[in-house]
């Protein structure tokens, strides 16, 4: 057995799915919103007797496990098969160390860190200091260790020469966003004296950090052994003694670490993260989903909160569905992720002037997406200190969120006079713009009649001035395909599909069928341009059988035929598949003369001689006749 057929075998393609999006039994399959383009009617199938997934609608795409991985994560067919074996448990075979992606080194460099900072924290003198804030926080040994804390030692190079000495370059150290470049060339650790969180992707593999300073003395700091993380030489970092860094003679550096002393202190930003890399994008990472996705579906709901200790606090008191955006505002590339998994969001932001704005374009986007969005009151605390004084307060907050057009109704009210005109006018002009991004009517209707009672204001009157609006740039996102991967099929290609689909329902008929409809072969109007599907309906006519061995891309093709084939014509009568049959090749022969008429123009432009134009034009004329005829 192959390491692809071993691991197709261990790992089921409904579960694999369901990892990444909301499935519901449909029969013998399961459906859901496509994750590949945007859509409000489920068009995503999975078979679990296939173990197959395709979409059909917008995009028509469609494979198996190693397929939608790759689709999902965007990586290529090697990434997607290291991931699925890791999943599966299974030892790739002949793997070629020296040939693995650039994505997969900086994987291993972020968990790598990730163990480092994890042993500093739990041995190093000043990451025992830093564990003891952890703790003065509220937060337990087992949810420190849960969540990979550590503790990043204020030093200069640690980090980069434990990297160095695991057998990294510093080139591949600085890819990773692990270090800093100076203006001579030289690089430096860019987390040192800081709490730091691993940041992980859906699969739980570390792609980047959050580092939260602490304060803490020169003399206090200390490196732990960590040659146990790294096989191969001694390493160096071993000794304990004095921080190299923290009395080096290194400049003073004014990067994103914040302004530094000649000791290595930093004096400002509070929190540093991870730059860019081509394995971690802040607008796609929400810091927590990978613990909080399955909680997420079961109970149908996710809680955006604005920190990461506000989301591990939230876990360890039991609200395990809590996430946070990664240093930066909601996204619409964060909402299509967590559209994977519910349609309700809460939100849990400062109702101060610069957190309510903060969160005021995250939550335009979310109605514009469909989401049913409420929003948590907390009484001006946050959800980690909430949980710290009395967990069961941060439970009790969690169930009562409020309708976000609630939420703006009742803001503006107390804002403004709704007794005056001029208040009136104030709290339409901040109320009106959300309701308008509603999509649904009936709840539309639902909170325009609500206003209309406070303001004691027509709907109608409410209604003609919504709709005065200026277009918000806030209504395009609604529509916009720009955040979805869109992949190009042509229309003839999926003709072609949903014929050999109807022919696999009668193969014994395959030639007869096609030959009676297309009986003209002048002008090499072939019926199928792919030469895989040409080969297959050959093998149709024939009579023989549609059995290996084929190469696994092949074999893949015909999986997903006869799959559309049970979903698009499963119960058809024969009658009527010849019929269909019919108009299948009739609109191939459409795609085909449309095709030959634009080579032919084609052909007419570029013509080096006037003499060939008029033969091309008499070709073009006969098909035109030939598709008006059609």
């Amino acid at each position: 057995m192959t390491d692809l057929e071993q691991i197709k075998e261990r790992i089921d393609i409904v579960e694999l799915v369901q990892g990444y999006l909301r499935l519901q039994k449909a029969g013998m399959n399961f459906k859901g919103l496509c994750p590949f383009h945007n859509e409000k009617t489920p068009s995503f199938m999975v078979s679990p007797v296939r173990q197959i997934w395709h979409c059909f609608g917008g995009c028509n795409e469609g494979g198996d496990q190693f397929k939608f991985i790759m689709k999902i994560e965007g990586v290529e067919f090697s990434e997607a098969l290291q991931i699925l074996a890791k999943r599966a448990g299974v030892q790739l075979k002949n793997f070629n160390r020296e040939k693995v992606s650039e994505k997969h080194k900086l994987y291993e460099i972020s968990e790598l860190a990730s163990k480092f900072f994890e042993k500093q924290l739990g041995e190093s003198d000043s990451g025992k200091k830093a564990l003891e804030y952890l703790k003065s926080r509220g937060l337990k040994n087992e949810t420190i260790k849960e969540w990979r804390l550590g503790w990043a030692p204020n030093t200069w190079n640690s980090l980069k020469s434990f990297l160095k000495n695991a057998g990294y370059s510093e080139k591949e150290i600085f890819a990773s966003g692990l270090t800093v470049k100076k203006e001579e060339g030289n690089f430096y650790d860019r987390f040192r004296g800081r709490v730091m969180f691993p940041i992980s992707d859906l699969n739980s593999q570390v792609v980047g950090f959050t580092g939260r300073v602490f304060e803490t003395r020169p003399e206090d700091i200390r490196l732990s052994s960590v040659e146990a993380l790294v096989e191969g030489p001694a390493n160096p970092l071993t000794h304990s003694t004095k921080a190299q860094g923290g009395t080096s003679s290194e400049p003073q550096s004014n990067s994103e670490q914040g302004r530094t002393t000649g000791s290595g202190l930093a004096e400002a930003a509070k929190y540093v993260n991870t730059p860019q890399t081509i394995i971690y994008d802040k607008s796609r990472i929400l810091y927590g989903l990978d613990k909080a996705k399955m909680e997420t579906r079961k109970k149908d709901k996710a809680i955006v909160v604005e920190g990461n200790m506000d989301v591990i606090m939230s876990h360890q008191a039991g609200i395990k569905n809590v996430v946070a955006s990664s240093g930066t505002a909601l996204t619409s590339q964060h909402l299509k992720i967590l559209r994977r998994y519910t349609q309700n969001l809460d939100l849990c932001f400062d109702e101060d002037s610069a957190g309510e704005t903060a969160a005021k374009r995250g939550i335009d986007l979310s109605i514009s997406l469909g989401f049913n969005v409420g929003v948590l009151n907390l009484s001006a605390k946050d959800p980690a200190d909430l949980v710290k004084e009395n967990p069961a307060k941060w439970v009790e907050a969690s169930s009562k969120s409020q309708p976000i057009v609630k939420f703006y109704i009742e803001k503006a009210l107390k804002k403004y006079d709704s007794a005056t005109a001029l208040g009136k006018k104030n709290i339409a002009q901040e109320v009106l713009p959300v309701v308008k991004l509603i999509d649904n009517k009936v709840e539309q209707a639902h909170w325009l009649d609500d206003l209309s009672n406070k303001l004691k204001i027509d709907q109608k009157i409410l209604i003609q001035a919504m709709a005065e609006m200026k277009t918000d740039k806030r209504e395009r996102y609604a529509d916009s395909n720009a955040d979805f991967v869109r992949f190009e099929s042509s229309p003839r290609l999926v003709l072609e599909e949903t014929l050999l689909a109807l022919l696999f329902k009668m193969p014994q008929k395959a030639g007869e069928l096609v030959l009676s409809s297309a009986e003209e072969k002048e002008d090499k109007l072939e019926i199928f341009s792919d030469k895989f599907y040409n080969n297959l309906f050959e093998r149709l006519k024939s009579g023989a059988a549609l059995k290996g061995p084929f190469p696994y891309e092949d074999n893949l093709r015909i999986e997903l035929i006869k799959f559309k084939s049970e979903q698009f014509f499963g119960d058809i009568e024969e009658k009527d598949l010849e019929s269909e049959i019919s108009r299948l090749i009739k609109s191939l022969k459409k795609e085909l003369i449309l095709e030959k008429i634009k080579e032919l123009e084609l052909k007419i432009k570029e013509a080096k001689s006037q003499e060939e134009v008029p033969l091309l034009l008499q070709k073009v004329w006969n098909f035109s006749n030939k598709l008006a005829s059609l």
